[in-house]
């Protein structure tokens, strides 16, 4: 079925009262649904500015060459930790005594959290979505400064890192120090003063540079221990093996494309099964390159690294990983280059001992005293300074917008879903009966069903309801010539008498395709506007199951006028039904002239008997002889057999039928009627009764009210 634009609002005219009940439904639950069920939600938002940090964080934390944007998302990364969530949940369910358990609330202030950075600008957009606007606003205010005195504990513990390690080597540089001057005390005590060679100076000058260059590297060797030391314990790594190598690039590397492959399984398990090809090979893939990421780690950190926890996906964690394995290659460069300054030293020395000992003895500890002096004195300054940096730590965080609490504003959001409801309760509704019409596969018009039947649609007969009737009590309700209803019946009638004289066929059977409304009402209708020719006409109530012409006249049910009695009158006489014998058996219509009706009491437990029978046929016979017109209701066709019986003994079958009936239902009748060769005369259709019509009809009864009026006043 094809719905066109007029075909769509002749469907929502004709159900517009349906449609409006469901949009009062669905307002009436919208309203529920907004008072009892919805939430508002409330967002608390606070602007951070995140500066550059200071060395610790730059040269710890992040790899090299990391830019600002990737800052930005490691600080984003920490807002949205677990740590953070956890300090948020137990500030708001101490303050406002919440009942869920830590593990759900922590997930909760996780997911009410959602961050934002402007592109190309160091600030961080923090909301705080919750149903109450106070605890949005707390959550956003905790969240703040829970993750201003984490950066700023992370920036001082760098510090103080720092300034432990410079202790530590200045306290070693210390004890040198005091071992080369006792040295040098013990030397002048037991040697006279020597005064040095130029080679002896000379070869001095290089030992003490070079030793001095050695100092330095042991002193970036220990800087690079702790470092190390640092990064291993922010990554969770245990046991970690200096002597271990490994390539940083190659595990970035392996973990890039092991993200790739998640984010490539995350898609195709949104579209597949994990029986699915596809899904099977990205599986094998992902465990291939999982395995190489597991030898790399034991290349790198050996067999008992405790390195399991390491999740290689995380790109700040990945980053520390890669400044851990270059500074561990940048250790091992720096014990490579001691080593050689050892060889280097161990052969100046062998030089030097060639020149007389004393001299060489006493200058090489001068140039040691020296050298420990000028580095105690760097340490000293180094330390100073760390001290104050770690008192007065720079602010690594700066707050732009402080959050503040949302306003209590949620009528428009509930109006909203009230809305919503309506909206969606009407589109249900429309949707419900375009579906209904597609299902009905009813025919679109008069033209599609004589086309389909390959039958003559006689005429097309609206419904009346009963409240625009002013007699609703009786067989034929309209007699003005002027109405919508009779001008159908009068062009329904028409046809019916020139194909029956063409044809000569006068005496018709009428059935439905279904139980339908006044079937026996039209019949007598047409009854009616054939006895006004005047000519003859008999309407047989051969409804044994629920009979209705009878009473529809108010004929009370009794013996005489019986099509019961007739025909067993003709079966136990075997007789000839004369015409005084008709008359006896039918009943006139007072003050209609030329019609007549054989009425039925309906008592018959097996109406087949007496319709399939020779008495029926006689009796059809007989009143063809007496009635120009005689006409037979039956039962509908879907429900009885008593239709096709009757279509046996009449020249043929009128069907009504509704234009929305199904065209299955219609077609099956059709093809059973012709099975049994039974001739179809035509077909009656009904429409559902318009709008224009109901108002034209209202108005021609009251023209012709008062048309009646003024000639009674002119008679008068």
């Amino acid at each position: 079925m094809k719905f066109s634009p007029e075909k769509i609002f002749k469907i929502l005219k004709r159900n517009s009262r349906f449609v409006f009940i469901c949009m009062a439904v669905g307002t009436i639950i919208g309203i529920i649904y907004a008072l009892l069920v919805f939430k508002p939600v409330y967002n608390s938002t606070a602007k951070l500015l995140i500066k550059k940090p200071l060395q610790s964080i730059s040269a710890n934390n992040l790899p090299a060459g990391t830019n600002s944007r990737d800052f930005i998302a490691t600080q984003m990364e920490i807002l949205n930790s677990e740590q953070l969530a956890r300090q948020a949940w137990k500030e708001i369910k101490e303050k406002y005594n919440l009942k869920s358990n830590d593990k759900d609330g922590i997930q909760l202030v996780k997911g009410a959290i959602s961050l934002n950075s402007p592109k190309n600008t160091n600030t961080i957009k923090l909301t705080a979505s919750w149903h109450k606007p106070e605890i949005s606003h707390y959550i956003a205010l905790s969240s703040v400064s829970a993750y201003k005195g984490l950066i700023s504990k992370i920036q001082k513990e760098d510090f103080s890192g720092n300034r432990l390690a410079v202790e530590r080597r200045l306290n070693q540089a210390q004890k040198e120090l005091l071992e080369v001057r006792n040295k040098i005390k013990d030397f002048r005590k037991n040697n006279s003063t020597i005064n040095p060679a130029r080679e002896a100076k000379e070869l001095s000058e290089q030992i003490i540079t070079l030793e001095n260059k050695q100092q330095e590297l042991k002193l970036a060797a220990a800087a690079e221990v702790y470092k190390i030391n640092t990064l291993a314990k922010n990554l969770d790594i245990k046991n970690y093996d200096l002597k271990h190598t490994g390539s940083a690039g190659k595990i970035i590397n392996l973990s890039s494309r092991l993200e790739n492959l998640y984010d490539q399984m995350a898609g195709l398990s949104s579209k597949y099964t994990e029986q699915h090809p596809d899904v099977k090979r990205l599986k094998s893939r992902i465990n291939r390159l999982e395995t190489q990421i597991q030898n790399q780690l034991k290349l790198s950190f050996g067999n008992n690294t405790q390195s399991n926890g390491l999740q290689f996906s995380n790109p700040v964690k990945t980053g520390m990983l890669e400044v851990l394995i270059n500074s561990k290659n940048k250790y091992s460069e720096l014990q490579a280059q001691s080593r050689n300054l050892d060889n280097v030293l161990k052969t100046l020395k062998q030089k030097r001992a060639e020149i007389p000992q004393t001299q060489f003895v006493l200058a090489g500890y001068e140039q040691q005293e020296t050298s420990l002096a000028g580095i105690i004195n760097n340490l000293k300054s180094r330390q100073t300074e760390l001290q104050v940096r770690e008192l007065f730590v720079p602010a690594a965080v700066t707050i732009l917008d402080s959050p503040s609490v949302p306003p209590h504003i949620p009528i428009w959001e509930r109006f909203q879903f009230i809305m919503l409801f309506k909206m969606f309760f009407g589109v249900l509704a429309v949707m419900f009966l375009l579906g209904r019409e597609y299902l009905k596969n009813s025919y679109a018009g008069v033209e599609e069903m004589e086309k389909d039947l390959n039958t003559n649609v006689l005429g097309v007969i609206p419904w009346l309801d009963e409240e625009f009737c002013d007699e609703p009590d009786v067989a034929y309700a309209i007699e003005e010539t002027a109405s919508f209803y009779s001008l159908a019946y009068q062009k329904t009638v028409s046809d019916i008498r020139i194909k029956g004289d063409l044809s000569n066929n006068r005496v018709i059977s009428f059935t439905s395709s279904e139980a339908s409304k006044n079937r026996s009402t039209i019949i007598m209708n047409i009854a009616y506007n054939l006895s006004k020719s005047g000519e003859s006409v008999i309407v047989v109530d051969a409804d044994f199951r629920t009979p209705s012409i009878g009473k529809g006249l108010g004929l009370e049910a009794s013996s005489q006028y019986s099509l019961e009695r007739v025909l067993t009158e003709i079966n136990n006489n075997g007789q000839i039904f004369d015409e005084e014998r008709i008359d006896r058996h039918t009943c006139m219509i007072p003050n209609v002239k030329n019609l007549s009706i054989l009425p039925n009491s309906g008592n018959v437990p097996d109406p087949c008997e007496f319709l399939y029978s020779e008495a029926f046929r006689k009796l059809i016979k007989a009143l063809k002889k007496k009635y120009s017109w005689v006409l037979v209701d039956s039962p509908p066709a879907i429900a009885a057999p008593d239709a096709f019986m009757t279509g046996l003994y009449t020249d043929g079958t009128i069907i009504m039928t509704g234009l929305e009936t199904n065209k299955s239902v219609l077609r099956k009748i059709y093809n059973q009627f012709r099975n049994y060769e039974i001739n179809i005369f035509g077909i009656i259709a009904r429409e559902t009764q318009a709008e224009e019509i109901v108002f034209s009809h209202k108005y021609i009864r009251q023209m012709i009210n008062r048309v009646v009026l003024r000639r009674e006043e002119v008679t008068v």
